[in-house]
């Protein structure tokens, strides 16, 4: 989805691993997400990896966890590994 999308809306249980990666994978191409948070009736508005850092931040450990589980080691190391070429060290 992410490759083909220009951007993301999603609608976000406030648990589902699956939702955050899909957001997490937009943020990594370069695009931006709006995520609604359906139990907190908030929204989150993501345009960079800044904006991701910061939000991660405020998720349970559990859900943290289980989204590094799921996502691959490129999408999950830091922006500034990346560009920097510093990936598994």
């Amino acid at each position: 989805m992410a490759r083909v999308a220009d951007f993301g809306l999603m609608i976000w249980d406030g648990k589902s691993a699956g939702t955050l990666l899909n957001v997490l994978r937009l943020i990594r191409a370069g695009k931006k997400a709006v995520l609604l948070n359906a139990p907190q009736k908030s929204t989150t508005t993501l345009k960079n990896a800044q904006d991701w850092d910061f939000f991660m931040m405020q998720c349970p450990s559990d859900v943290r966890r289980d989204l590094q589980d799921r996502a691959t080691s490129e999408e999950w190391q830091p922006q500034q590994q990346r560009n920097l070429g510093l990936a598994g060290e």
